[in-house]
């Protein structure tokens, strides 16, 4: 669910702030819980989150990095370097000031295409390339060479090699599995999976090897989100399942002193 999230870091103090509850409880009934699923998720969101904040795309309204090292900014794109880009062409960013463009040393006749003129990939037959997305119109304002789409039929390279991930977080699972199998001296490390001598707590979910069970599922929200699979998977409804999954973390977090309390009431009547 972190791939649908408006934010992950909200989601994630939430979420510990839960686990600090649960915690304080859990030692009250005396049955510790140091680092459960709630401990295990509030850190994953709020790693996430972190990374997704550090990673995300800049703005139209912030400092480009030309301008945050002091160079000059690149003068903006002509209208017909914008129409010749969306025709398939690849767009040259203008020379900086106070440097002389190569069509203006030699006077060469190249001159921008207007609207109405037909381009050389049509009066050869070929398809016209898709239109650039404004991203790309906007690096290409800033001085980058924006790369044009590929053609429908040809698979994307994000494409490529889409079972990597998840194949190298099964690895991963198996190998943090095996490592944290032993114990440690260390009393600190047990959130990573390394647990000391004696250590008990009713519920661990630790970092290692269930942080790579999380990398696995952002892995597959991104094709969920992207609507890659198949359209039943999008249109199958189950009336009663959207109401409990809004809810899942009151259910959660409500289900542990009324189940505790059913068999507190069993064991005392039995």
């Amino acid at each position: 669910s972190s791939r649908f999230s408006r934010s992950n870091l909200k989601r994630g103090l939430i979420t510990a702030l839960a686990a600090a509850v649960v915690t304080a409880v859990s030692y009250f009934v005396g049955e510790p819980i140091k680092f459960g699923v709630l401990h295990l998720l509030a850190a994953c969101m709020l790693g996430y989150g972190l990374l997704r904040l550090a990673h995300r795309p800049r703005s139209a309204g912030e400092t480009s990095p030309q301008r945050q090292r002091g160079q000059p900014p690149s003068p903006p794109l002509r209208g017909g370097d914008v129409a010749a880009a969306t025709e398939g062409s690849t767009l040259i960013a203008p020379a900086s000031r106070g440097r002389r463009r190569r069509s203006d040393r030699g006077g060469s006749p190249h001159r921008p295409r207007s609207a109405g003129e037909t381009s050389p990939q049509r009066q050869r037959g070929q398809p016209p390339s898709p239109p650039l997305r404004g991203g790309d119109v906007a690096a290409a304002a800033e001085g980058a060479t924006p790369i044009v789409p590929a053609r429908r039929g040809r698979r994307r390279r994000s494409d490529r090699g889409g079972l990597v991930p998840p194949l190298l977080c099964a690895v991963l699972i198996v190998v943090s599995a095996l490592l944290t199998r032993g114990t440690v001296t260390a009393t600190w490390l047990f959130p990573l999976g390394f647990c000391p001598p004696g250590f008990y707590s009713a519920d661990y979910f630790p970092l290692l090897p269930w942080v790579f069970v999380f990398a696995a599922g952002v892995w597959a929200g991104a094709y969920i989100k992207a609507r890659r699979l198949p359209d039943r998977f999008y249109d199958a409804r189950v009336p009663l399942l959207p109401k409990i999954g809004r809810r899942s973390f009151i259910i959660y977090l409500l289900h542990q002193p009324i189940l505790y309390g059913i068999t507190m009431l069993i064991l005392k009547f039995r």
